[in-house]
């Protein structure tokens, strides 16, 4: 069964890719924070993800340092990304531009932005 890794600040957000992920069969888990991911790759270093979602702006450490300190390590440098987030285009667009292995965006909805997915759910 793949294993899929989930680091999202925003609880509502993490139980939504986690409860999606989930019913169509994969183990996951979650975490809220760089530092919890961090601390869980040390402790299973020979068992990683076989993906990594990775939201983009997370509050002790962005997306982007992240990738980079992974890439830096052999041993993670391999390892698939996804990030999910709501950043604005510019930003989006330096994320798709990141050196390290080009790693996959998804961008959500930012609250209060009437384009993309919002205005899909608000038709009538």
């Amino acid at each position: 069964m793949p294993s899929i890794w989930v680091v999202d600040d925003e609880p509502l957000i993490r139980h939504a890719i986690v409860s999606v992920l989930e019913e169509i069969g994969h183990q996951v888990e979650n975490f809220g924070d760089a530092e919890q991911l961090y601390r869980r790759l040390v402790e299973c270093e020979d068992e990683l993800p076989d993906l990594l979602i990775l939201d983009h702006m997370l509050p002790d450490e962005d997306g982007a340092q992240i990738v980079h300190s992974l890439r830096e390590r052999p041993q993670y440098r391999d390892l698939p990304l996804l990030f999910v987030t709501a950043v604005d285009d510019e930003s989006a667009e330096r994320l798709a531009d990141l050196d390290a292995g080009r790693p996959q965006a998804v961008r959500l909805p930012r609250p209060g932005h009437r384009g993309g997915c919002g205005a899909a759910r608000t038709r009538k």
